[in-house]
């Protein structure tokens, strides 16, 4: 079976999760692959959530009268769009990723 290497890579926001194809060799009957990332990406979508919440948390106290930075309530809105496409596409790669190696016949 031949493994692409952009399947293999999961980008974050702050760092590059790289599993070489050797570890993928070795430890493809461990499961150790799946788990490495299962976590990226349950990281990544805290990450996500954190920004989401930060966003929120700027446009409230620009509405409330706390802050008057308009520029860092968009800058929080546009940095958890962002974040929010990234992992809507890292989602739709994954998934299709499962739907191709559901369709490898042993």
């Amino acid at each position: 079976m031949e493994v692409n290497n952009s399947l293999i890579k999961i980008f974050d926001t702050n760092k590059e999760v790289n599993i070489s194809e050797s570890k993928l060799n070795k430890d493809k009957t461990s499961g150790v692959f799946f788990e490495d990332i299962y976590k990226a990406s349950i990281n990544l979508y805290d990450e996500v959530n954190e920004k989401q919440f930060e966003s929120n948390k700027a446009q409230m106290d620009f509405v409330t009268g706390k802050t008057d930075n308009v520029l860092g309530v968009i800058m929080a809105q546009e940095s958890a769009l962002s974040s929010l496409n990234f992992t809507v596409q890292v989602t739709n790669r994954m998934v299709e990723v499962y739907k191709q190696i559901m369709q490898i016949q042993v």
